[in-house]
């Protein structure tokens, strides 16, 4: 869903959850903004848009970065999330990728559990930070 009419309007949806997950806490408040070269996935209910994932192939890499996996709060434990972490995970596959990665924030045990369950593997990385303002 990219290059397209389509894509338009779901960067627009991508950008309303965003906007609910940083209000949550789930997604940092200074994360870069969309390019519009990313691959976005989403999940219905009822109700319309459910879920949305954000991924990408970091250039150079043969991976597929998940930046965003985001599902609205009365959406959550009815395998939105799984639902999308299948699909990234067939089109890496289809893609010719070697994996999916993704990080997140050490206070999001949702995704740190989901992760688990679907046999990801904590990455030999460590991030730093050093605030520079008070």
């Amino acid at each position: 869903m990219s290059g397209s009419a389509e894509h338009s309007v779901a960067l627009g949806i991508v950008a309303d959850f965003i906007k609910a997950g940083q209000a949550e806490g789930a997604i940092p408040l200074g994360r870069a903004p969309l390019t519009g070269d990313e691959h976005i996935k989403v999940t219905w209910s009822r109700d319309g848009v459910a879920a949305c994932a954000v991924y990408y192939q970091p250039e150079g890499h043969d991976f597929y970065w998940l930046d965003i996996l985001y599902v609205k709060p009365e959406e959550r434990r009815q395998g939105h999330a799984t639902c999308l972490l299948q699909m990234v995970e067939e089109e890496a596959q289809r893609a010719g990728l070697s994996s999916v990665q993704f990080g997140t924030m050490r206070s999001n045990d949702a995704m740190q559990k989901l992760a688990a369950r679907h046999d990801f593997k904590p990455a030999d990385r460590i991030d730093y930070v050093k605030q520079v303002t008070p």
